[in-house]
């Protein structure tokens, strides 16, 4: 298939599968500049379901430049027209395309925590109480990270993000049942020796509501069941650095050692 009619596909997929979107409805489109081409598949099909679309764009160079100078005040501000905004919508699809996952590698640290404190009633106002989705859109530094040519993620990304979620659906639904049953988990592996309980706790199957790419079914451990050791083997970025070989260590439920 043309990269355009798979845009088209997963256009359709976050729209109708994923968001839902019924006619009169508005939906916020949220988006990095390289996923352009999705961007604009996405208000062409929101016009054709006389849904209404809404666009804001994301730069990361200048979300670096911000988040230098960001102060409670400015936030405040900031937290009340988002909120505004969220309220004024029934949807939200945000479609991340970051060239550089380093960007914000220089941000101090307590500019994060003072952003992610006055934003979160923001968040959890729309994760709560809106259809909402996210996508990260293929870029030449995933295919990079990847080890893949940007041709060949791209069209290894399409066929993941395009997948029948319906049938999904279905597949999952025995791990559910599983899950719901179960008491005791015990995870092993290289450094990994995990042991928790997941009785009484929900078990929730995700195919393609929430997050494109999908196929999972989450749950968590009863808070003070988890004893043992875990040890991760993939690189873990977060906030502009990645972490290797972290291993966390717990005891009935806290974290008494973490190394990386």
């Amino acid at each position: 298939l043309s990269v355009d009619v798979q845009i088209n596909q997963l256009a359709t997929i976050l729209l109708e599968h994923s968001v839902r979107l019924q006619p009169g409805e508005r939906v916020l489109i949220k988006g990095h500049l390289p996923a352009k081409p999705l961007l604009e598949a996405l208000i062409e099909q929101a016009y054709a379901l006389n849904a209404m679309p809404y666009v804001e764009l994301i730069d990361q160079e200048l979300t670096r430049k911000l988040a230098f100078g960001y102060s409670k005040a400015q936030l405040e501000t900031l937290a009340a027209w988002e909120m505004k905004k969220y309220q004024d919508v029934d949807a939200i699809i945000i479609v991340i395309a970051e060239d550089n996952d380093a960007e914000m590698s220089d941000v101090p640290k307590d500019k994060f925590q003072l952003r992610g404190e006055v934003m979160k009633p923001v968040s959890d106002f729309y994760v709560n109480n809106r259809r909402w989705v996210l996508l990260n859109y293929p870029t030449p530094a995933l295919a990079q990270k990847a080890k893949m040519s940007t041709a060949a993620f791209f069209d290894y990304f399409f066929k993941v993000c395009t997948a029948d979620y319906r049938k999904m659906a279905e597949a999952l639904k025995p791990l559910k049942t599983m899950m719901e049953k179960t008491d005791k988990v015990r995870i092993t592996g290289p450094g990994t020796d995990l042991t928790f309980s997941i009785k009484g706790i929900p078990a929730i199957p995700c195919a393609g509501e929430a997050n494109i790419p999908d196929g999972e079914v989450f749950t968590a451990p009863v808070k003070h069941s988890i004893n043992g050791k875990i040890t991760f083997n993939t690189p873990c970025p977060y906030r502009g650095q990645t972490f290797h070989h972290v291993s966390l260590t717990f005891k009935d439920g806290k974290i008494i050692e973490a190394t990386a």
